[in-house]
Parts: structure tokens; sequence; C-alpha cells
């Protein structure tokens, strides 16, 4: 009992009768209940109920919880794309909607900037399609990893971006966000061992 019921039972005045029940549904079991009556016949069929409704709601939990993480991987899966993890064209209507409207509400400017990846179709001929793709994600997470005021990073094209976002009276703001990219690919150049550059138009 102590180690079922370790702070109850440390606490505890008197001895005490507990009833051990498992909490399950099915072969499913989630652990256990533990009951103490101060009457030996109050282990009754308003108990047994009471378990079977609690290892029924239990289940509907599960089922409520799981459903909805399905839900959040297929609503995930329809706004991004699939190989860079950007938004995809299908949910930038609304996306970009949204931040145009937050801006005009908050009295932001508004940040809206096209980047395409030089040479893709070069590097595709090159170096094989294996070698493209991942310049293309190393694009996108460039524009990903130097988020500033929560941008929005959209893949529009096979080698195209559009980033969106509003931000304050901040004139560098621009500019510090491409810099910021554009080191970061410098970076990854200086450390791919690749036979080419990875880099972007503004």
């Amino acid at each position: 009992t102590a180690k079922l019921l370790p702070a109850y039972y440390e606490n505890r005045i008197e001895p005490s009768a507990f009833y051990f029940v498992p909490v399950h549904f099915q072969e499913r079991c989630f652990g256990y209940a533990a009951a103490s009556f101060k009457l030996i016949d109050c282990y009754t069929s308003i108990f047994q109920n009471w378990i079977r409704n609690l290892n029924n709601a239990l289940e509907f939990v599960r089922i409520h919880s799981n459903l909805n993480k399905l839900y959040q991987q297929l609503l995930y899966a329809s706004e991004r794309d699939v190989l860079t993890g950007c938004y995809n064209r299908l949910s930038m209507q609304k996306i970009v909607s949204e931040q145009i409207e937050a801006s005009a509400n908050e009295k932001k400017r508004l940040f809206v900037m096209l980047a395409d990846i030089n040479k893709l179709k070069t590097i595709n001929d090159c170096y094989g399609h294996m070698k493209g793709d991942l310049a293309i994600k190393t694009c996108a997470q460039a524009l990903l990893a130097s988020k500033i005021c929560g941008e929005k990073v959209f893949r529009i094209g096979g080698d195209a971006f559009l980033v969106i976002s509003s931000y304050c009276q901040d004139d560098d703001y621009p500019k510090r966000y491409k810099s910021a990219s554009k080191a970061y690919l410098d970076s990854y150049n200086s450390s791919s061992g690749l036979p080419f550059k990875v880099s972007l138009s503004y």
C-alpha cells in the first residue's frame, strides 16, 4: 500500500481497507483506482458503475485527443510544402489576407519580399535533383531561420519564395532580414563541401 498510495499512506490516521480496481477499456489499461470505505458493504453497484463510467470517459478522452492530433497533422500537411516545411500556395491567400489586415489594424508597415534560388536549373542538370532539393531546403531554412518579426515564409514555385510580415517603424528591418538570410547561406556554403554555392536573389 505504501508504494501504491505513498502520500495517503503516510498521512493516514487509522488503519484503512482499500479496494484497488484496474482502470481500463477492454485490453487498454490506464492505471488503477483506489477507494476506501468506512463500511465494508459500500462496494456496491454504485461504485462499480462509477468505475465503468470512468473507464468509458478516459477512453473517450483518449479518442478525442488522438482525433485532435490527427486533425492538427492533416491541417499542417494541407498548409505546408512537403519538401521545405514552408507554407504552400494553398494557404497563401488566407494567411496573406490575415497579415494585411493585422498590419492595417495595428498601424504597422507591411513587409513583402520575393526570393528566387540562383541557378537551381544548373544545379539540377549538373548534380542531380537530389542536390537540387537540398538547395531548395537550404534556402528555405535560411529564410525560416532569419525570422525577426514572425515572418510567414511561402514556397510559391519550384525556386521561388514569398516572405510577408508586419513590422514597426524600423527602416532597417528589411535589410536586416535579408542580411540574416544571406549570412546563413554564406555560413552553409563555407562548410558544406559541395561543388556549388547556394544563394538567393531578392
